[in-house]
């Protein structure tokens, strides 16, 4: 499961437009084959762009679960239409994380749902700072435009 959109990709794809579209592609076709075995939750996941929503928060719960908070605009990938507001990631089984403190505040740029066996993986490449973060996990929900409490 080699992560895509990483940092270095990004300052590379600053530079060369093309690679943005050839990298867009590639995932899509991976996303496509892999989608069909995901849980309906996961394969609903799948189905969102994050791309400029601020990280609000991020909480770690006992049972192994991720919580991240996102605000802004959340986009259908197959180009519909999207939902303002607080949107709600939790990742359930998480086993593995490159979650960092800075993280909080940056604002997500683009997203990848991969899989290998039931094992998942959440990557999602954030900036200010630019950094990426990646989740291993076995389930998830997710709850877009949700109302702020």
């Amino acid at each position: 499961m080699k992560t895509l959109f990483t940092p270095a990709w990004y300052r590379k794809a600053q530079k060369d437009p093309t690679l943005f579209k050839r990298t867009f592609e590639t995932y899509d076709r991976q996303l496509s084959r892999v989608r069909p075995k995901l849980s309906m939750n996961v394969r609903r996941l799948s189905t969102y762009s994050f791309h400029d929503c601020m990280v609000k928060e991020v909480r770690l719960l006992e049972n192994q679960t991720v919580v991240l908070y996102l605000r802004g605009y959340c986009r259908l990938r197959n180009g519909g239409s999207g939902v303002e507001g607080l949107h709600v990631i939790a990742m359930k089984g998480v086993r593995e994380t490159t979650l960092s403190p800075e993280c909080v505040g940056g604002y997500w740029l683009y997203e990848e749902l991969s899989a290998s066996g039931k094992q998942l993986r959440l990557s999602a490449l954030l900036t200010e700072p630019t950094t990426l973060i990646s989740f291993k996990f076995t389930d998830a929900k997710v709850t877009v435009g949700k109302r702020a409490k």
